[in-house]
């Protein structure tokens, strides 16, 4: 049986919280609402399974809740403070939001992924962007838009895209990652409308 699943009742309850109690969430989990996400019920080493092996069909968001739940997302699941001189990054909040579609096409599943994090101020943040700008394929070329100082890089052919971007503003990232076919990308395409974002998926040629 499936461990990872949701329940309608908590989502409602538990968003309601994390809109009131956790500063910075809730443009993004307005973003996840909107799409159809659910909140998810699990423990980490299945969020973490989400985020790395999109075999399973999952439309989910969120919200790290503790240090605990804070420190596994931003170092297993994102690898935030893995090469850094501050290995605890100066993240308090980490929002994850994934659709995952098992089977999309040939042998491949397909993964839109996009967190938050909040650090506890602007120089961490901006740490914790220029790490994520290593996970890209090219040398970023900066670029600004609606108050971010952003970087985004595109990669595909007629079976498979992925795609990053890295959005800093103030002490918030935003980090995109995504892996599809290049018919696809709604999810990413709508979280970056939401969030008033360049996507990453206005490169394709």
């Amino acid at each position: 049986m499936r461990k990872f699943f949701i329940s309608a009742v908590t989502a409602v309850t538990m968003s309601a919280v994390l809109l009131s109690g956790c500063a910075g969430s809730g443009n993004i989990v307005d973003a996840a609402k909107k799409y159809g996400m659910k909140e998810a019920q699990g423990d980490m080493t299945e969020l973490a399974k989400a985020a790395v092996y999109p075999a399973e069909d999952v439309s989910i968001y969120y919200v790290s809740k503790d240090s605990k739940e804070l420190d596994y997302m931003r170092f297993a699941i994102l690898g935030i403070g893995s090469d850094m001189e501050d290995p605890d990054s100066g993240a308090e909040q980490v929002v994850m939001c994934v659709k995952n579609t098992g089977e999309s096409y040939e042998q491949y599943g397909s993964t839109e992924q996009i967190y938050q994090i909040t650090a506890k101020d602007e120089e961490s943040a901006k740490a914790i962007y220029e790490q994520k700008l290593h996970s890209m394929w090219e040398t970023p070329v900066p670029r600004e838009k609606n108050g971010y100082t952003y970087a985004i890089d595109y990669k595909g052919d007629e079976l498979v895209t992925t795609v990053h971007g890295a959005y800093l503003k103030g002490n918030q990232v935003i980090w995109i990652y995504g892996f599809f076919h290049p018919d696809n990308g709604n999810c990413i395409k709508h979280f970056c409308k939401q969030l008033g974002l360049e996507s990453p998926t206005v490169l394709k040629n």
